[in-house]
Protein backbone atom coordinates (compact mmCIF):
# COMPACT_ATOMS: atom_id res chain seq x y z
CA UNK A 1 0.00 0.00 0.00
CA UNK A 2 2.67 2.66 0.93
CA UNK A 3 4.09 1.66 -2.44
CA UNK A 4 0.97 2.66 -4.45
CA UNK A 5 0.43 5.90 -1.76
CA UNK A 6 3.71 7.66 -2.67
CA UNK A 7 3.90 6.59 -6.00
CA UNK A 8 7.78 4.99 -5.29
CA UNK A 9 9.71 1.88 -3.58
CA UNK A 10 8.08 2.74 -0.44
CA UNK A 11 7.36 4.92 2.44
CA UNK A 12 9.54 5.89 5.15
CA UNK A 13 7.80 6.59 8.52
CA UNK A 14 8.43 7.70 11.52
CA UNK A 15 5.85 6.86 14.77
CA UNK A 16 4.57 9.61 17.00
CA UNK A 17 2.56 9.23 19.69
CA UNK A 18 -1.05 10.39 18.76
CA UNK A 19 -1.12 12.41 22.63
CA UNK A 20 2.25 13.99 21.41
CA UNK A 21 1.18 15.49 18.01
CA UNK A 22 -0.81 18.05 16.25
CA UNK A 23 -1.77 19.34 12.72
CA UNK A 24 -0.43 23.11 13.45
CA UNK A 25 -1.77 24.72 10.45
CA UNK A 26 -5.04 23.21 8.65
CA UNK A 27 -6.47 19.84 8.55
CA UNK A 28 -5.02 17.62 5.51
CA UNK A 29 -6.84 15.34 3.40
CA UNK A 30 -7.73 11.75 4.59
CA UNK A 31 -8.36 8.99 2.08
CA UNK A 32 -9.34 5.22 3.44
CA UNK A 33 -6.59 3.86 1.99
CA UNK A 34 -7.87 0.05 3.40
CA UNK A 35 -10.50 -0.96 5.81
CA UNK A 36 -7.86 -0.42 8.89
CA UNK A 37 -5.90 2.49 7.27
CA UNK A 38 -6.52 6.45 6.60
CA UNK A 39 -3.69 8.70 4.90
CA UNK A 40 -3.48 11.83 4.98
CA UNK A 41 -2.02 14.59 1.98
CA UNK A 42 -1.65 18.17 1.81
CA UNK A 43 -4.88 19.16 0.16
CA UNK A 44 -3.11 22.03 -1.62
CA UNK A 45 -0.85 19.88 -3.16
CA UNK A 46 -1.13 16.34 -2.67
CA UNK A 47 1.71 15.61 -0.68
CA UNK A 48 1.33 12.50 1.08
CA UNK A 49 1.57 12.93 5.00
CA UNK A 50 1.04 10.37 7.41
CA UNK A 51 -0.60 7.19 7.71
CA UNK A 52 -2.51 5.59 10.77
CA UNK A 53 -4.30 2.73 11.30
CA UNK A 54 -7.14 2.23 13.23
CA UNK A 55 -7.03 1.54 17.04
CA UNK A 56 -3.45 2.90 17.19
CA UNK A 57 -2.13 5.07 19.63
CA UNK A 58 0.46 6.61 17.36
CA UNK A 59 0.34 8.06 13.73
CA UNK A 60 3.48 7.61 11.18
CA UNK A 61 4.24 10.56 9.56
CA UNK A 62 6.20 11.20 6.12
CA UNK A 63 10.12 11.07 7.31
CA UNK A 64 10.41 13.48 3.98
CA UNK A 65 7.42 16.14 5.11
CA UNK A 66 9.39 17.34 7.88
CA UNK A 67 11.94 20.33 8.01
CA UNK A 68 15.00 18.38 8.47
CA UNK A 69 14.26 14.77 7.96
CA UNK A 70 18.45 14.26 8.27
CA UNK A 71 17.77 14.32 11.63
CA UNK A 72 15.82 10.96 11.92
CA UNK A 73 17.67 7.90 12.90
CA UNK A 74 15.74 4.68 11.95
CA UNK A 75 15.89 1.39 13.96
CA UNK A 76 14.07 -1.03 11.72
CA UNK A 77 11.64 -1.54 7.97
CA UNK A 78 8.86 -3.10 8.19
CA UNK A 79 6.99 -4.44 5.16
CA UNK A 80 10.37 -5.76 3.81
CA UNK A 81 8.30 -8.82 1.88
CA UNK A 82 6.97 -6.11 -0.55
CA UNK A 83 10.44 -4.79 -1.10
CA UNK A 84 10.97 -4.39 -4.92
CA UNK A 85 14.29 -6.40 -6.06
CA UNK A 86 16.24 -3.38 -7.39
CA UNK A 87 16.34 -1.25 -4.16
CA UNK A 88 18.74 -3.62 -2.33
CA UNK A 89 21.47 -2.14 -4.75
CA UNK A 90 20.16 1.21 -5.74
CA UNK A 91 22.85 2.85 -3.48
CA UNK A 92 25.32 1.38 -5.97
CA UNK A 93 24.14 2.97 -9.41
CA UNK A 94 26.33 6.06 -10.60
CA UNK A 95 25.29 9.16 -8.91
CA UNK A 96 24.38 12.73 -10.58
CA UNK A 97 23.42 15.73 -8.88
CA UNK A 98 20.48 17.76 -10.67
CA UNK A 99 22.64 20.40 -12.41
CA UNK A 100 24.42 17.43 -14.26
CA UNK A 101 20.96 16.72 -15.82
CA UNK A 102 19.68 20.21 -16.60
CA UNK A 103 20.75 23.17 -18.23
CA UNK A 104 21.35 26.10 -16.10
CA UNK A 105 18.93 28.22 -17.78
CA UNK A 106 16.07 25.02 -16.85
CA UNK A 107 16.78 24.80 -12.77
CA UNK A 108 15.49 28.39 -12.60
CA UNK A 109 11.96 27.26 -13.69
CA UNK A 110 12.41 24.18 -11.03
CA UNK A 111 11.04 26.81 -7.85
CA UNK A 112 8.87 23.69 -5.90
CA UNK A 113 5.28 24.86 -5.38
CA UNK A 114 4.78 22.52 -2.31
CA UNK A 115 5.01 24.22 0.99
CA UNK A 116 8.16 25.87 2.17
CA UNK A 117 10.19 24.43 5.14
CA UNK A 118 9.97 26.26 8.59
CA UNK A 119 6.90 28.12 7.84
Amino acid sequence: MCQKAFGNWGAAFIEVPLKRFRWTKASPGTFQSSARVTRSFCPKCGTPLAMQEQDDDFIDLAAGTLDDPSDIVFTRQVGVESRLPWFKTLHELPEMETKETRRAEDLLHLASHQHPDQD
